[in-house]
C-alpha cells in the first residue's frame, strides 16, 4: 500500500492487517455480533477472533 497524507499532515503507512483490526475495533464497540466480526475479519474460527476481542475489551 501507498503512503498516505492524513489530516494532521503526517504521512502514514497503513497496512492491510491495521485496517482491518480497527474494523473489527469499530465494528465491535458498535454492537456487531460474532458472526458479523468473523465475516468482517475473515476468521476461521470464533477461537482466532477471540484474541481481537479481548484486546478490545483490555482498552476500555
Amino acid at each position: 500500500m501507498q503512503p498516505v497524507r492524513c489530516d494532521d499532515g503526517r504521512v502514514r503507512n497503513f497496512r492491510a492487517h491495521g485496517l482491518r483490526k480497527a474494523a473489527l475495533y469499530t465494528l465491535y464497540k458498535a454492537g456487531g455480533n460474532v458472526a458479523e466480526l468473523q465475516a468482517l475479519g475473515g476468521h476461521g474460527s470464533v477461537a482466532e477472533l477471540q484474541k481481537y476481542i479481548q484486546e478490545i475489551e483490555q482498552d476500555e
